[in-house]
């Protein structure tokens, strides 16, 4: 009995020490995991922050789109405003020529009247 006991005791710590073996096993995967988890909550932190940087520079860039676009208008009404100045300024032009052309028929005709009343 007392060898049956014996046995039962020793059953019972191996039992203990193996039971010692796989806690400690297990609590080195556990500080891993929390190593792995906390690595991660960095990884996590640090891709929050790049995706308000872009989301600022998105915002950025559609500013500056919006103000691109308004100074293309801008450039393109300066543009039309351009062109009708050119062209009245051409109208203008073709006007003093044809008065021109109309003053030297006149003296044209003043001589010949002049010759001819002489």
């Amino acid at each position: 009995m007392e060898e049956r006991c014996t046995h039962e005791v020793l059953d019972r710590d191996a039992a203990i020490e193996a039971l010692k073996a796989e806690n400690e096993r297990l609590e080195g995967e556990k500080g891993g995991l929390a190593n792995s988890l906390a690595a991660l909550r960095l990884s996590l932190a640090e891709k929050e922050q790049e995706k308000e940087a872009l989301r600022a520079d998105l915002m950025k860039a559609r500013d500056v789109g919006a103000l691109s676009a308004e100074q293309a208008r801008k450039a393109n009404d300066l543009a039309e405003g351009l062109r009708r100045e050119l062209a009245s300024e051409k109208e203008s032009a073709a006007a003093l020529e044809q008065l021109s052309l109309a003053s030297r028929r006149l003296d044209s005709v003043k001589g010949v009247l002049a010759a001819t009343i002489a």
